[in-house]
């Protein structure tokens, strides 16, 4: 739809090009033999023919630069909008990211704080329950039940925070370093379970045999049961870090 200043343009252009014109077919011409009489306005625009075509020309050069104008100015308030839009697209996206970011976070990061607690002294171990140990009983054995003992519930927790649906929805979200040292925290915890497991399996099973094989390979085992649950507690730390850094950006730049 044309604008107004469009149309009173158009009728400036149409007054002028008949003001122009009509004179110049319908007017008396004056004598050639001596430059008299004829029209008037048809003389004048003979006589200033190249003057007029020249402000013609110009007319034409700004009424193109005119047009030229408003559709630059269509095309810069298309692409303010498009830009417009696009941010508000990124924020949107952004956004949904940071809340994926706060589920993973919340309130994993805190159950994640208060297991790593319970593993203070887990380096010392093996000095704290020395004195407990019965003489007959293995060093390796009775490190390993009271490991079961103390942290089975511990490692549950690891298990059940890492499956958990909001968890894996931000898994995405995760740089390489704390991809890793989930993936390696996901392995030795499942290992460890698997391990706990068996062992309480064991210690309330009525068949002799089962246990006395259990008891039998328990020393040729126990490197790879040693290193599946200290490798879990490292990586817990680890990841647990490496939340904590991601918590502190988050604050840094909430949503």
């Amino acid at each position: 739809m044309k604008t107004n200043r469009t149309k009173v343009g158009w009728a400036i252009g149409v007054v002028v090009v008949a003001g122009i014109i009509v004179p110049v077919l319908l007017g008396e011409p004056r004598s050639v033999s001596g430059q008299e009489g004829g029209d008037y306005w048809r003389n004048t625009i003979y006589d200033f023919q190249t003057l007029i075509t020249g402000l013609a020309a110009v007319l034409a050069a700004a009424f193109t630069v005119g047009k030229m104008q408003q559709t630059i100015d269509v095309m810069e308030r298309t692409d303010r909008e498009s830009d417009r839009r696009h941010r508000e697209l990124t924020k949107l996206g952004l956004r949904s990211e940071k809340l994926k970011m706060e589920r993973v976070l919340f309130p994993q990061l805190f159950e994640l704080r208060a297991t790593l607690e319970h593993f203070k002294d887990f380096g010392d171990l093996r000095e704290i329950i020395e004195p407990d140990r019965p003489e007959h009983l293995d060093v390796d054995w009775h490190w390993f039940s009271e490991v079961t003992r103390r942290h089975a519930d511990d490692f549950a927790k690891i298990r059940e925070v890492l499956q958990r649906p909001q968890f894996i929805d931000g898994l995405p979200l995760f740089d390489g370093i704390t991809t890793r040292n989930l993936e390696e925290l996901d392995r030795h915890s499942r290992a460890t379970m698997a391990l706990i497991e068996r062992f309480f399996e064991v210690q309330n099973s009525e068949d002799y045999y089962e246990y006395q094989r259990y008891e039998f390979n328990f020393t040729d085992n126990f490197p790879y049961n040693q290193a599946m649950i200290e490798g879990a507690v490292i990586h817990l730390v680890a990841f647990a870090a490496d939340m904590e850094r991601m918590s502190d950006a988050y604050e840094r730049d909430p949503i």
